[in-house]
């Protein structure tokens, strides 16, 4: 990538106020179509709710329930054109839709028994998903934090084992130290770009790359003053499984940083971290731009963005015109939230 390229950096282009009176619970992903309509998936109302680029919602789909193309708890989401993938955390379950319409998607794929996922891709016929899957034996495996998931016959492939995820050299080395960085969270974000997946862990600033045909994998990332090193604090130890710690959690989260998400284009790499302002009470993104060979070429807070508390900031990222859209979640006077979505372009 030459030098006029990154000249553009990274542009605010507008903010699209969600005009519904709706309060979207718990949103953590937004998918966007090819034609720019915004899919969110709802945990409470478990359905999508649909809008278009003047923030009106257009449609509603998807009733709660365990029958075929029902929802209990719809959680992470991609879309790739024609299909939309999403994993059910009430239901354990990966479903896959074909877009047949502005807003028609018909059920067309499932896989149950996937116990936890924090984020899930569409590659190829396959999909891949970073989270906790049942192993042969019934439980939990944790050999492994990103899988490829074949849906037609259930078929997992692990792809990058979990001490990677943590920056361990070993297995070994991950199941002695585990309890000294589980407190920090386990989520996991994931980016699958032509044939190259890109993987961050939410408390560290490092991107592992994998090569998903040859599986070479690389890794990248750049620690700057803006990242507040996420560590295991003493009241976290003390209290780390308590009930009713959550108060105590929440402030030691405000003091660091936390990685939100991974995206990639032919020509450059972005992740996305959220740091705790206590001015506006309120979290806020910071954008790092890498080259393809994974070094750091730009890093930007996006000030038009603001999100009420510590999970990840719902965002969508549209290789066609390298549009990157963020959610805002604003907290009014009255407790309830405001969501808008803030779009920027990259070139």
């Amino acid at each position: 990538m030459n030098v006029a390229v990154w000249a553009a950096e990274i542009q605010y282009v507008g903010t699209i106020v969600l005009k519904s009176q709706d309060e979207l619970f718990f949103p953590s992903r937004i998918a966007v179509t090819e034609d720019d309509l915004f899919l969110i998936p709802d945990q409470r109302d478990a359905n999508i709710k649909v809008y278009d680029q003047s923030g009106s919602r257009t449609q509603v789909w998807g009733t709660r329930g365990h029958g075929p193309g029902e929802f209990i708890t719809p959680w992470p989401c991609d879309y790739r054109r024609p299909y939309l993938v999403l994993y059910d955390l009430g239901r354990f379950e990966v479903m896959r839709f074909r877009r047949e319409g502005p807003a028609t998607f018909q059920y067309e794929a499932y896989q149950k028994g996937v116990l936890n996922v924090w984020d899930v891709r569409l590659w190829r016929d396959k999909v891949v998903i970073a989270g906790l899957v049942r192993g042969a034996n019934g439980r939990r495996d944790e050999s492994h934090d990103v899988y490829s998931l074949d849906l037609s016959t259930g078929e997992l492939d692990g792809l990058m084992p979990s001490h990677m995820k943590y920056g361990f050299r070993t297995d070994g080395e991950y199941r002695a130290r585990y309890k000294n960085i589980a407190p920090l969270g386990l989520i996991s974000h994931i980016h699958v770009h032509r044939d190259v997946l890109y993987h961050v862990w939410q408390a560290r600033l490092n991107v592992v790359r994998i090569d998903l045909k040859s599986r070479t994998t690389s890794s990248f990332g750049k620690t700057t003053a803006l990242f507040r090193e996420p560590y295991v604090t003493d009241a976290m130890k003390k209290h780390y499984g308590e009930r009713g710690a959550s108060r105590i959690w929440e402030k030691e989260l405000q003091r660091f940083s936390f990685v939100v998400g991974v995206f990639a284009s032919d020509d450059f790499i972005g992740v996305l971290y959220e740091n705790y302002h206590a001015g506006s009470s309120s979290w806020k993104p910071i954008l790092q731009l890498y080259d393809p060979q994974g070094s750091l070429k730009d890093e930007r807070m996006l000030t038009e963005v603001q999100f009420y508390d510590q999970r990840p900031i719902p965002f969508a990222f549209k290789e066609e015109g390298k549009a990157l859209f963020l959610m805002s979640g604003i907290m009014d006077s009255d407790g309830g939230i405001r969501h808008e979505i803030v779009h920027y372009r990259i070139r």
